[in-house]
Order: structure tokens, then sequence, then C-alpha cells
């Protein structure tokens, strides 16, 4: 009795003085669990709105399953927590818990808003239920307080992004510049999420000229706060307005900052801006860059759903078609079915769109015949969900494919459909990606065509002196893959493995990293285990002859 009532005291105590962590680990030593969720429940809004996913990520770890699957309000922090990670198949399930325990919420309550919000977010992202997903946002706009900015502001984030799907993008906008007018009104935060909104929206429907108004007013303002999070995403749509327009340098800049916040930022956006620094990389000519991306690319994805691992894929076989290298496109395509119909909003590489240029560029009748039947189906998508942004290269595969098939009135209907979307915004990047096929293909049409200022564009970029070329002696461009095909460690145990080669002890790196001892410990006991050495200065010489470090 004496030492529990001392475990309690300390909890009070550690509680007190902001020792979260601390606190929870003793109320749970003693078995009062509500203690422990109670103090998580305290300070989960707080931690949002100083966007704290580490910490309260780490602080919801030390929580039993047992107490979090039957508390609708830890369901609704573990969505929160699997939505930055991206681990979109367990969100699903948490998302499906907390509508078990619905019953007894009060339906104008926060919490029944921040529900709606995750509940449309799965709607919309697997089912396309475009309509009632944004009824949901509303619902989460409506019940969310001005007082919890964090969750009212990723649901004002994604809420212009949906209805932008939903062909409402003159509406989308307006609501837009009436927040962005109100700004010295409202929470930094929440200018934030405008900001970038407008970004991500304004480049789903391919409105690059729309997009240079605020792009870097939400970096300016993320970097005064110091809000790493809200950089990497502002960072990564200024990067992608650099890169549809094909000027590589100037993209690489901003989404070599995201790579460096990686661990701070929502997980898909590292994602696409490492898929993205392989394009912008290979067409600069930077080859040791690009195997650098490829195997960061490799452990990013390495634990995550097998969708972001299809990304990765999706990106690696992109890059072999950049560099002309038909047998590691064949490689590739032979055991990869044809990735879903998700993902289309604004991101650089959608899976399904590469599988499909993959298709082409292997040029076999099988493969060319499956190309136009995908590739039709992908225009009618992404129209429907009038995403102009990936409609534009969906016409451009679509133009080159009929070219080779010897179909040329189609091939320029095509590419003419293609630049009508592409020409008011200099969005040259893809087609100068696309190389000789396009350039072989432009060399065919009609001379007004060829005058117009985005062809000049891409025809003088694609005839400098090629970059992306395999050199097929020394093969300069295929990345070193060992012959056990590891690099088996995690982001996290990359991270503990550079701080053990800089001589950082366990409590030194659990500092460092904002982790208890124990988990750090659990780490190297893993690596161990994974590159087969037994001791700390073994891991880090294994880690460099692997090239992890």
């Amino acid at each position: 009795d004496k030492v529990n009532q001392l475990h309690s005291k300390a909890c009070i105590w550690f509680d007190q003085h902001n020792y979260l962590e601390e606190a929870i680990q003793h109320a749970i030593v003693i078995d009062d669990l509500d203690r422990a969720s109670e103090i998580l429940k305290t300070h989960r809004v707080p931690l949002l709105n100083s966007n704290n996913w580490l910490e309260l990520g780490r602080l919801f770890s030390n929580l039993p399953s047992s107490i979090v699957n039957n508390d609708f309000e830890l369901l609704l922090t573990e969505a929160y927590i699997l939505y930055n990670h991206a681990h979109l198949e367990k969100l699903g399930e948490t998302v499906e818990k907390m509508n078990a325990l619905l019953e007894g919420i009060d339906t104008d309550s926060m919490l029944f808003g921040e529900y709606n919000y995750f509940k449309g977010y799965m709607m919309f992202l697997f089912e396309g239920r475009i309509a009632e997903c944004l009824d949901c946002f509303r619902i989460a706009m409506d019940t969310i307080p001005e007082s919890a900015p964090g969750p009212l502001a990723l649901t004002e984030l994604h809420y212009p992004i949906v209805a932008q799907h939903f062909g409402k993008i003159d509406v989308v906008n307006e609501w837009l510049e009436e927040n962005i007018a109100q700004a010295h009104k409202i929470n930094y935060f929440r200018r934030i999420m405008f900001y970038t909104s407008h970004s991500v929206t304004n480049t789903s429907d391919a409105k690059l000229y729309l997009v240079e108004k605020y792009h870097l007013k939400g970096i300016a303002l993320s970097r005064e706060h110091k809000e790493y999070d809200f950089l990497g995403r502002c960072l990564f749509s200024s990067g992608m307005l650099y890169l549809r327009r094909g000027e590589w340098d100037q993209s690489i800049i901003f989404y070599e900052e995201v790579i460096e916040l990686k661990y701070n930022i929502h997980v898909r956006v590292v994602i696409d801006s490492l898929a993205a620094l392989m394009v912008a990389f290979t067409m600069e000519g930077k080859a040791d860059k690009v195997q650098e991306m490829i195997s960061v690319l490799e452990i990013f994805t390495g634990d995550l759903d097998e969708y972001y691992r299809m990304v990765n894929w999706s990106s690696k076989i992109r890059y072999y078609c950049l560099v002309n290298d038909r047998q590691a496109v064949i490689d590739l395509l032979r055991p990869q079915p044809f990735p879903p119909l998700v993902d289309f909003v604004f991101w650089y590489d959608v899976p399904a769109i590469t599988y499909c240029r993959a298709l082409i560029f292997e040029g076999s009748d099988a493969n060319l015949k499956l190309a136009e039947e995908k590739l039709n189906e992908l225009i009618d998508y992404a129209t429907n969900l009038y995403n102009w942004i990936h409609v534009l290269e969906v016409y451009a595969l679509q133009a080159i494919l009929y070219e080779r098939l010897e179909e040329f009135e189609k091939a320029k209907e095509k590419l003419i459909k293609s630049i009508e979307i592409s020409e008011p915004s200099r969005a040259a990047g893809y087609y100068i990606e696309l190389g000789q096929p396009m350039q072989q293909l432009i060399s065919k049409m009609p001379e007004e065509f060829k005058e117009k200022q985005i062809i000049k564009e891409i025809e003088r970029q694609i005839s400098k002196e090629p970059v992306n070329e395999l050199d097929k002696n020394q093969e300069t461009f295929r990345p070193k893959v060992r012959k056990e095909n590891l690099i088996p460690l995690t982001a996290k145990e990359i991270e503990v493995l550079k701080c053990v080669a800089d001589g950082l002890r366990n409590q030194e790196i659990a500092d460092k990293l904002y982790n208890s001892e124990a988990t750090i410990k659990k780490h190297l006991s893993n690596m161990f285990q994974k590159l087969n050495v037994k001791n700390r200065m073994n891991l880090v010489t294994k880690a460099k002859e692997e090239g992890i470090l």
C-alpha cells in the first residue's frame, strides 16, 4: 500500500510539473488506468493545438490497448496518430471502432466533430463518396471550436481539397479568400492551413498561376512560429509549383528542406517529396543524389501500409523509365497488379498513372493494349474528380501511346487537349520528363501548335544535352542493390543508429529523440538482430559497410 501511495503521489507531482509520460507510467504501475487515460485526455487538445504530434504519440504508446479500444476519446487520439503516420488501413479500423461507440456521444460536441472529420476523410480517400465526405467535414467545422485550432485547421485544410474534386473550385477559392482576408483575426495555425489549402486545391485544378499568390506566405508564417509540420507542407506545395513547370533546380531547394524535416511532418508529404526529388535529380544529372533518395524512400516506406510501399515501387519504375532501362521496368512490372485508383489529389507520383507509363515504355503489343484500356479508365476517373493536373498527364500519355500505335490523329487530339490545360500555368514539367517520345510527337504537330511558348520550352529542355540516359557500360544511374535486398531498418531505427554513431549513450539518445530509455534499448536490440551484430561498435561498422550510414 505504501508503494502504491508513493506511485500515486509521484503521478500527481509529475502531472503538475508537466512530466506527462512519467505521470502516466506511475499511474499504470498501480493499475490506475482511469487516471492514466485522463492525463492523456486532458493534454490531448493542447498537444494538437501546439502541433506536437510526437509527444502525443509518445504518451499514447504507454496505454494498453484494452482501455483504448473501449474509450471513444482514446480511439480518437489513436486516429490522429495513425493519420500522421499514414497507417491508413489501421485508421479505417479505428474509425469503425469509434462508430461502434457513438451512442452517448453528444452530436454537438467537439468529439463528434472530430470523429466526423476522420469518417469523411476515409470516405473520400477509399470510397470516393465526395458529397457525404463534405457533409462530414461541415459537421466537423460546425462543432470543433476555434479554441481547438489544431483539430479545426486539419478539417479546414481538407474541406477545400475535397470540394475542389466536387467541381467547386470557384466556390472554394472564394471561401479561402474570405478566410485569408480575416487572417489577422484567427489563429496562425489556421492561417497557415488556409495558405496551404489554397496552394493544394489550385495545383490539383492545374492553376499554378494562382498557387504563386500565397505559397511563400505559408512558409514565412511557419518559420516565424517554428511549426515544422506546417512548414513541410508549405515547402512541399512550393516545390510542386516549380516541379510542374520543369524548373528542377528550384524545386530541389524546397524539397531538400522537406527531407531535412522528414521526422516532423506527415509521412505522405515526405514520400512524395522523395519521389519528386528522384525525378528532379535525374533531370539535373545528379546520379549520386538519386541513389540516396532511392535508399531513403526504401527505408521510409518499409513499415508502412501496402499502398505506400506501392508508391516506392512506382517511384523506382518512373526513374527507370527516365533513364531508359527497359529491363529494369520489365522486372518491376511483372509481379505488380494495377494500382488502386486512389490518391488522385495533387501528389506528384500517382502509381496508377506511372503504371500506364511503364506499360507504354515496355512497348509490347499486350502492354500497349492494356495501357489503352487503363488510360481510358484513368481519364474518366480523373475528369470526374476535376483533377486537371493529372488529367493533363493522362492525355499526354494517351498521345504518346497513339503515336506509338501510328494513330496520329488520335495522338494529336490528346496532346492538344493536354496542352490546353497546362498552357495557362506553363506546366511543362511532365512533357519534358517524357523526353524523346514527346519531342518526336511534337515534331509532327502543326506549325501553329509548335509556336506556342510552352511547346518551345518543352522542346528546348528536351533538346539539351541529355542527362537522363542510362550509361549501359558503367550503369551510372542504376542504384546499387545488394544481393540480400536489405536496408532493413525502419526510419526510427535509422534515427537511433545515427545517434549511436555520434557516440551518444542510451539516455542521451532518449532525451534527444523524446523517447524513454527502454524504447531506445528496444530499437537497439532490433537492429542487432537485423544486422546480425552483438554490440554498438559492430552495429555502426556493419551499417557503414551496408551503406546505411
